[in-house]
Parts: structure tokens; C-alpha cells; sequence
């Protein structure tokens, strides 16, 4: 029975990481009665979310399921292990409430909502976002409604349940800020020096501020 398949545990690809995608071949997709974007539920030792969506070309045939780190480590699973998958549904979650897994840092909710849009997601998971040139993990604490929750960043509100800390303490960082901004626009042509000066200045700013200032706005309700 298309119950029963059985899928090898693959890494996710590249551009994959950290979207909560899982993709199998489309042949298998059919025969689960699968469309693209469907969320599925992968049940390893636990059991995890993730849109399903088909392999790539070169990986036709294959009865792999390529999933990325982070749901293979909310479902218990490692690269190789046998995971079967059905179809679920998902509500549009109207809050997630998430405990950071590290000292939290100066983000505003809004940026991580937009980074988790189309993340299917329960109470229980750990879910990771980038962050410049590392990431932030968080644990799922609670979800309204309970069970299966898809965020949607235009409906979904993140609440943390640890404040980051904030920098708007300082009033000069907006001045610094708006000061590069104006001698970049100042500048026609740039020489080595004056690259590197602007360079160093916004770096003292981030240094100084942990990039508080740059936060992803919310798009308009």
C-alpha cells in the first residue's frame, strides 16, 4: 500500500536549508495523493512537519526524502534511515510563541515571522533562522491554535519568551547611521581609503549596536 512506502533520509539541497521543505520523487508524490506545497508529516523516532515538494531532475527515481538538519533532528532521524511520510493539514497559526535556545539577541519578531512564512511547524520543534553570518534556534513553546501550524508572516505574530535586549537605549547609533548613509551619497567616485573608512565605520556601528538597527520591517496588513 502507498502507506507503507518506505524513503531513505537525505540532506536537503543547498538553497532548501532551513525553508522546513521536504522533497521526494514526484512519482511517489502522486501515488500518496501528494500535491506540491502539501504539508506532510515525517515519522522518524518523532514525528516532524514539512512542505513536500518533488525532487530535482538528477534525483528522479531515487526513493530518497531530501529534508535539511533541523527537521531530520525534530523527527529523530539521521541521513540514511528509513522514514515513512503521510499528508496532514495546518492551520494558519495566529501566534507562535518561541523560547530562544541561546542568549537571545537584539531581533525584532517581525524579521524572524518573515523568515519562518510557509514553515509548517508544533509545539515541541526547534526551528532555526539565519542571521547574518550565523543563525538563531528557537524552541516552539506554544502555538494558537494547538496541534499543526503553518506561520504565514502576514497573519502569524512570534512572541519571544525571553526579551532580547535593545539598543535603542543609545539615541546616537540612528544619527551614526543616517551620517554613513549620507557621506555614501556624497561620494560620486571611491578610492581604496574611502572605502575602507566607510567600511570601518559601519563596522563599529554593528560592534556597537549588534545590528539592532537593522531590522526587516512587517509588510502592510
Amino acid at each position: 500500500m502507498a502507506q507503507d512506502f518506505l524513503f531513505r533520509v537525505d540532506d536537503a539541497y543547498n538553497k532548501d536549508q532551513l525553508r522546513g521543505m521536504a522533497r521526494i520523487d514526484g512519482q511517489f508524490m502522486r501515488d500518496l495523493g501528494i500535491s506540491d506545497g502539501d504539508i506532510v508529516q515525517i515519522r522518524g523516532k518523532k514525528e516532524a512537519l514539512a512542505t513536500c515538494h518533488p525532487l530535482h531532475e538528477q534525483d528522479k527515481g531515487r526513493n530518497a526524502i531530501r529534508i535539511e538538519r533541523v527537521i531530520q533532528h525534530n523527527a529523530g532521524l539521521k541521513v540514511g534511515d528509513m522514514v515513512s511520510i503521510k499528508k496532514v493539514t495546518a492551520a494558519a497559526a495566529r501566534e507562535t510563541t518561541l523560547e530562544p535556545m541561546q542568549n537571545p539577541s537584539p531581533v525584532d519578531p517581525r524579521y524572524i515571522t518573515d523568515l519562518l512564512n510557509e514553515v509548517p511547524l508544533m509545539k515541541g520543534d526547534e526551528c532555526v533562522v539565519p542571521y547574518f553570518s550565523g543563525h538563531l534556534s528557537f524552541l516552539v513553546a506554544e502555538t494558537i491554535p494547538a496541534g499543526n501550524v503553518i506561520v504565514k508572516n502576514e497573519y502569524t505574530s512570534c512572541i519571544f519568551t525571553k526579551d532580547p535586549p535593545s539598543s535603542s537605549n543609545d539615541p546616537s547609533l540612528d544619527m551614526q547611521i543616517r551620517n554613513v548613509i549620507q557621506d555614501l551619497l556624497k561620494i560620486k567616485t571611491m578610492t581604496d581609503d574611502e572605502l575602507e573608512g566607510v567600511i570601518e565605520k559601519i563596522r563599529k556601528i554593528y560592534d556597537k549596536s549588534h545590528a539592532d538597527a537593522f531590522r526587516y520591517p512587517r509588510k502592510n496588513q
